[in-house]
C-alpha cells in the first residue's frame, strides 16, 4: 500500500483529473483503487491511500505522461509517498 500527500491549487480541477485521466493511468500500472482525504485544516492538502504494489507505483512515477496528468490536476509539486503495510484493525 502507498499513502501519498499532495498539495493542490483548486479542488474541482484536481478531483476531475484524479478521477478520470489519473485513474486511467493508475489502472495501467496495476492500481487496485484509491481512497482520498482532504485535510480540514488545509483544504489544499490531499492524502490518498492507494492499494498498490511498490514496484508498480514506482514504475508509474517514471511514466512521462504523469507530468501532464499532474499539471492538468493542478498539483503544486510531486506526490510525497510513504509505503506501508497493514498490521491489523481494532474496533474503537
Amino acid at each position: 500500500m502507498v499513502i501519498t500527500k499532495v498539495q493542490i491549487g483548486e479542488f474541482d480541477r484536481f478531483w476531475s483529473t484524479f478521477t478520470t485521466k489519473g485513474s486511467e493511468l493508475r489502472a495501467e500500472y496495476g492500481s487496485k483503487g484509491a481512497r482520498a482525504f482532504r485535510n480540514l485544516e488545509d483544504p489544499n492538502e490531499i492524502w490518498v491511500i492507494l492499494d498498490w504494489d511498490r514496484h508498480q507505483f514506482e514504475t508509474f512515477l517514471a511514466d512521462p505522461r504523469l507530468a501532464e496528468v499532474m499539471a492538468a490536476a493542478g498539483l503544486k509539486g510531486p506526490p510525497e509517498p510513504v509505503f506501508v503495510e497493514p498490521i491489523g484493525e481494532v474496533a474503537a
